[in-house]
Parts: C-alpha cells; sequence; structure tokens
C-alpha cells in the first residue's frame, strides 16, 4: 500500500511540474502572479484629477481626455482600473458602458445605458469578427468595463480584448453592477 502511495505522489508531483514548464514555455501561458499594479487606485486618484481638470469635452476629444502613458509591451494602451466614484464620472460625461457578463445576466438588471458584449462570446472571435462586433465604437472614446463585482475578472479580460484592437480609453470598473446597484445609482431591468 505505501508503495502504490509513493508512486501516486511521485506521478503527481511529476504532473503538476510539467504543467508548470509547459505553462511558462507558453507565450500564451497563464500568468501565476497577478500584476495588481495594473488596478492600482493611485493610477485611477491620478486620472480622476487630470480628468476633472481637462477643459476638453468628452465627446470632442476623449483622446486628450484621458492621457494613459502604459502602453504595453504588446503595443496596445493598457486598460485602467477605476473606482466607483471615477465611474459615476464617466458615465455622467457619457462613457460607453460595457457589461461582460452573460445575456441572461445582463437582462436581470445592469448599469443604465450600458451594452453588452459577453465575455465568453467575443473572447473566442477571431480578431476579424471582434473588429466587426465593434464596428462603429469610437476608437479614442471612453469606455468602461465592468462584470458583476467582487471575484468576478471578465471585465478585466473583455478591457484588455478591446484594447488590444485599437482602443486607447478603455477602463474596468472593478466594483460592477453589484457595488453600483447597491450605491443606488442608475440600472435598468
Amino acid at each position: 500500500m505505501a508503495k502504490i502511495f509513493k508512486q501516486i505522489l511521485i506521478i503527481t508531483v511529476l504532473s503538476i511540474a510539467v504543467a508548470f514548464l509547459v505553462n511558462w514555455i507558453n507565450p500564451k501561458g497563464i500568468p501565476l502572479v497577478m500584476d495588481m499594479s495594473k488596478y492600482s487606485t493611485e493610477q485611477s486618484d491620478k486620472l480622476k484629477e487630470e480628468f476633472l481638470n481637462n477643459p476638453y469635452d468628452t465627446t470632442e476629444n476623449t483622446k486628450s481626455l484621458i492621457k494613459n502613458p502604459r502602453l504595453n509591451k504588446d503595443g496596445f494602451v493598457d486598460p485602467q482600473n477605476i473606482k466607483l466614484d471615477f465611474a459615476k464620472i464617466l458615465y455622467h460625461k457619457k462613457a460607453l458602458f460595457i457589461d461582460a457578463r452573460t445575456p441572461e445576466e445582463f437582462a436581470q438588471g445592469r448599469i443604465k445605458g450600458a451594452i453588452n458584449i459577453p465575455y465568453d462570446v467575443f473572447h473566442n472571435k477571431t480578431k476579424e469578427e471582434k473588429t466587426e462586433m465593434l464596428k462603429g465604437l469610437n476608437k479614442n472614446g471612453i469606455i468602461v468595463c465592468y462584470c458583476k463585482g467582487g471575484d468576478c475578472e471578465i471585465s478585466i479580460d473583455l478591457a484588455y480584448d478591446i484594447a488590444r484592437l485599437g482602443f486607447n480609453s478603455v477602463n474596468i470598473y472593478i466594483g460592477g453592477y453589484g457595488e453600483w446597484e447597491h450605491s443606488g445609482y442608475p440600472v435598468e431591468k
């Protein structure tokens, strides 16, 4: 019995080691440690201050409204994490809110005026299909991606997929629909 347990343990350890090795070698491997610096509240505060002090009308010149110097190594502008108060400001400035949840969740309740681009559908499309889905959206317009909030991270993934297509002012509202609704801000069902 001890010999079988030892063999199972060895096979398990080897399997885990091989999985880590393959993940590390794979250019699309899953990061083992998430870089939370991208989602700092300090960056959100800087963006909020710049937004409030900027004389430009958001409908005329959104590219200069939020200057995002965080160019990703892959050549796109990294989405920024924003807090509830800044999300509310962007909402009043008519930013485009995109709900990353399923159509069923979207139908049950959403931030008023938001559109639904389900992450699981969008992510599995080709680059051309994604571009077609976003046709008509301003690449320099302000976009806020959100999901249900809490431990939901599909808004992060959707925001990065959208930013990779050349959208320059993509934001991630981590608090999501749950925090928005709880705060009494406009929703629709």
